[in-house]
């Protein structure tokens, strides 16, 4: 009964550790969700520079970027905006900042000014002024939301002041393929801090799915494991219950310590039986008798009595007398 418990719980504890599945998925800014098909939403759309914009004076350097490709824009006539749409449990959204916008003379001097709506909530903001530099930061995560529910929701990015540059990479949301989370409060972490170098942890965590198999295989092993331990310690403790063997209650007997045995044969009352008399030879070292002679050739088969030699484990006693009274 408990083994079957056992085993049941083995299974269910496997099952959910080979169906709940996190993974990572990204939004790029030119190609959208690989996975649901959504795609990104620009408004107003003529103010926004696809990545093979040539009169656009900000040239980022296309291999530092996600999928090779990226949108801007400069809110010089009203507020800019891009919209997406992702199921899951946190969204992250990764950008290019640049310090001035090369070519122009003087160099024109950019500034990041945006404000974060999740589900008609406020999110978060990101500021950055320049630095005056001419260095690019690429990947740059300019919002972190987490502990959302896994359910679908509406992220708005916006510029709020004029002039704010917003140059956009790709996003990155989790996503929950088990069974959906339990209702909680969406949670925010705020605007990251401002950052004068790319991040590295956003570079690294580009890719559309975590180690899930390690996870899985990491949690299947220690079921097994503690399986095999459990399976071990039953059925060492069956074992000790079984009865034990009894051992022989025989003992050895030495030859020395083998008394005489007499051997008593009664007689048939009218008829008495002759005198079997042993060979002088009596046993012999493997403890076979030998044959014994009978003294009184008329004697028929009825008159004998038949002996039977009891059996010793051990040696054979040396001496068998057989005497018969009468």
């Amino acid at each position: 009964m408990f083994l079957s418990f056992l085993l049941v719980f083995l299974f269910g504890l496997f099952w959910q550790c080979s169906v709940a599945v996190v993974t990572n998925r990204t939004i790029d800014d030119t190609y959208g969700d690989p996975i649901t098909g959504f795609m990104p939403f620009y408004a107003p759309a003529s103010q926004w520079n696809p990545t093979n914009c040539t009169g656009c004076f900000v040239q980022p350097d296309p291999s530092q970027l996600f999928n090779g490709t990226r949108h801007d824009t400069t809110s010089n006539d009203g507020t800019s905006s891009l919209t997406l749409q992702f199921t899951g449990t946190a969204i992250y959204l990764f950008c290019v900042v640049p310090n001035t916008i090369p070519n122009t003379s003087p160099p024109t001097i950019t500034r990041y000014d945006l404000q974060f709506t999740l589900d008609n909530a406020v999110v978060g903001t990101y500021v950055h002024p320049s630095d005056g530099s001419l260095d690019f930061q690429y990947k740059v995560p300019v919002l972190s939301v987490q502990n959302l529910t896994n359910t679908s929701h509406l992220l708005l990015a916006e510029t709020q002041s004029q002039g704010s540059f917003f140059m956009f990479d790709f996003a990155m949301y989790t996503f929950d393929d088990g069974l959906a989370a339990e209702a909680s409060q969406t949670s925010s972490t705020g605007g990251p801090s401002q950052t004068n170098s790319p991040s590295s942890s956003a570079t690294q965590s580009t890719g559309s799915h975590t180690p899930i198999a390690a996870i899985v295989g990491g949690s299947v092993a220690g079921v097994v494991a503690i399986a095999v331990f459990v399976l071990a310690l039953l059925f060492w403790k069956r074992s000790r219950r079984r009865p034990k063997a009894r051992g022989s209650e025989l003992a050895l007997i030495d030859e020395d310590e083998v008394p005489p045995i007499a051997l008593e044969i009664s007689a048939f009352r009218d008829n008495p039986a002759p005198s079997i008399a042993a060979s002088s030879s009596a046993a012999t070292t493997q403890g076979v008798l030998p044959p014994y002679a009978l003294t009184d050739p008329h004697a028929s088969s009825e008159d004998l009595v038949n002996v039977e030699t009891p059996k010793v484990v051990g040696k054979v006693a040396s001496r068998l007398h057989v005497n018969h009274q009468g």
